[in-house]
């Protein structure tokens, strides 16, 4: 009969989180805004917990994958804006509901979205533009950004917060 290995155990240490955020911020300008990505459960370090010693550390920005991570850490008092790297039309009502800032990688999400700000009634939301740079997956193309930038002259609903 087998035996089951054993489980594996990963301890943190909080001086150990903040030497490390300290050593990056040193090599920034002060003004560098810094982008903590908490996906994954912080990746496997409580997204919760972790998110609230960024914030206490002085991180700018969250990032993470999906909606519902997002909205976790808003649940749990997070205040810090939050990006979603990976969002999907059918996600726009509960971003724009708990403030979470989308990645929009096409026109058409784009435009979904700002429909629902419309509904919302909402102007000036926070959104960030990813551009594809190569990899040909997501993202606008060089081509799509004059379409883009006529698109956002016609849309105060919006305002681009970031590229990336």
């Amino acid at each position: 009969m087998a035996q089951n290995p054993p489980l594996a155990r990963l301890e943190l240490s909080r001086s150990g989180i903040k030497n490390n955020y300290d050593h990056f911020r040193s090599l920034l300008k002060p003004e560098t805004k810094i982008l903590i990505l908490v996906k994954a459960n912080g990746y496997g370090h409580g997204a919760v917990p972790f998110a609230k010693e960024m914030e206490q550390l002085g991180a700018a920005y969250l990032g993470v994958a999906l909606p519902i991570e997002g909205v976790e850490l808003r649940k749990a008092g997070v205040d810090l804006p939050i990006l979603v790297l990976t969002t999907g039309s059918d996600d726009y009502p509960e971003i724009v509901r708990y403030g979470l800032e989308p990645g929009i990688p096409d026109l058409l999400a784009l435009r979904r979205l700002r429909d629902e700000l419309r509904k919302a009634g909402r102007r000036g939301y926070p959104v960030h533009v990813n551009i594809d740079t190569g990899m040909h997956r997501l993202g606008f193309m060089e081509r799509e950004v004059p379409s883009l930038i006529e698109f956002l002259k016609e849309s105060p609903e919006i305002h681009i917060e970031g590229l990336y």
